[in-house]
């Protein structure tokens, strides 16, 4: 064999040669299409009706334009109640997309698992700045000091405000609203068929007092501590004040309610037809931030988050399909249009276009938006979250509705230990 080798060594020679040519062709054949794989679900991310369903495709064909060289595909039809099983089932298979939007809930049990590439390297690389994003939004992307998604879109929670009740009532709204005030007014309207505020729950108002009730890596739960009890004490005396009388948004929409908490968008759903014709034409009303006992207001802030395969086989593509689709302002603003949270970025919101876009109502202005934004924190993700916040909500409110107000928080601690 090494004789033979050796005799024929330049044709050896021209063969190595041919194939590595060969190689090097189908490597950087210009002709030759790569495939990104894309996860999505159908529909808002946030339980809404939603306005538009094909920007997507529109920011598909412009990056395919950028890119004659990609081909990005998704299978469409996916809902979001189904997706999560979905993405589950591909993951186990190996057949992960191999860019994805995340659900807040698996976001944690994702990177935990292996399943997120750290895009940390990406960003400095590319030099894009964090700072363009709201804190809040950009923070929910990053676990164990590691960023393993892009935000796609935000949806803030604010409160609204029926300014024709409190005119009534003879009321003159703060300028910044914190509980004790907030439930001095709503004791005042709460008579004669109208009430104070309808669909405020504990979790609000523990935003409120700026309440953590896990730690940020969930190991521990902290219920059976002093903000805890005055949190849900709060939620006690105002839910008194109506009698176990459960206020409904349809009293809201019929003037009849001071307050309601509202994300936005749900309130951008109220406002197109054919969503919810006329909604609140009866009477005037105002969004402003949600009521506090902090210096700082906070509110707690769901984000969709865009992520990339650690399977992807051309991550740098999947990145720059991240960027585009998260990152650039045109994007983005259309995005913001076209959907129902806010955008990440600040400078999107803060536009002359997002001015224009919600200055189509005077209830609510692209700066009260921005304000929200810029006073929103990222709640604590961790592999367990889900469970132990459902088990949490379920014995604060058991205690409540049929425990007579007797809320046992050493028992309640000590069930949602289990869950971490």
């Amino acid at each position: 064999m090494i004789r033979l080798l050796r005799k024929h060594k330049d044709l050896v020679a021209w063969l190595i040669a041919f194939a590595l040519m060969i190689s090097f062709i189908y490597a950087y054949n210009p002709g030759r299409k790569t495939v990104l794989k894309l996860g999505v679900y159908a529909g808002s991310s946030w339980d809404v009706p939603s306005n538009d369903t094909k920007v997507l495709d529109r920011v598909i064909k412009k990056f395919e334009k950028a890119y004659p060289n990609v081909k990005v595909e998704y299978e469409s039809g996916i809902q979001k109640s189904e997706y999560s099983q979905y993405l589950a089932e591909k993951i186990v298979q190996g057949k992960q997309p191999d860019v994805f939007v995340v659900p807040q809930d698996d976001f944690a049990l994702l990177a935990d698992n292996g399943a997120l590439q750290d895009i940390s390297s990406y960003m400095e690389n590319q030099r894009l700045s964090k700072t363009d994003f709201y804190e809040a939004a950009y923070n929910t992307g990053v676990y164990h000091n590691a960023l393993y998604g892009l935000p796609l879109e935000s949806n803030p929670m604010m409160m609204c405000v029926n300014i024709d009740l409190l005119k009534k009532e003879g009321i003159q709204l703060p300028a910044s609203l914190d509980l004790n005030q907030f439930y001095a007014i709503c004791k005042k309207v709460t008579h004669d068929g109208q009430y104070g505020v309808a669909g405020m729950s504990w979790q609000n108002i523990g935003d409120s007092f700026g309440l953590k009730v896990f730690t940020d890596d969930g190991k521990e739960a902290h219920i059976n501590d002093e903000t805890f009890k005055k949190t849900i004490n709060f939620y006690i005396k105002l839910r008194n004040l109506n009698k176990d009388y459960v206020v409904s948004s349809e009293q809201f929409d019929e003037g009849k309610v001071a307050f309601m908490p509202m994300t936005l968008a749900q309130y951008r759903t109220y406002k197109p037809y054919p969503y919810r014709v006329a909604k609140y034409s009866t009477f005037n009303w105002d969004c402003i931030t949600m009521p506090t006992m902090l210096e700082k207001p906070q509110t707690r802030l769901n984000t969709v988050l865009l992520s990339l395969s650690s399977r992807c086989t051309n991550k740098q593509m999947g990145f720059a399909f991240m960027k585009m689709l998260c990152y650039d302002t045109t994007i983005q603003q259309e995005w913001l249009k076209s959907n129902l949270g806010a955008s990440p970025l600040q400078s999107v919101m803060n536009s002359r276009k997002s001015e224009k876009l919600f200055g189509e109502t005077e209830a609510l202005k692209s700066s009260t938006i921005d304000s929200i934004m810029q006073t929103s924190y990222a709640y604590p993700l961790f592999k367990k979250k889900a469970q132990a916040e459902m088990k949490l909500d379920y014995l604060i409110n058991q205690a409540i509705y049929n425990n007579n107000n007797n809320v046992d928080y050493a028992y309640i601690q000590q069930e949602v230990d289990q869950e971490l």
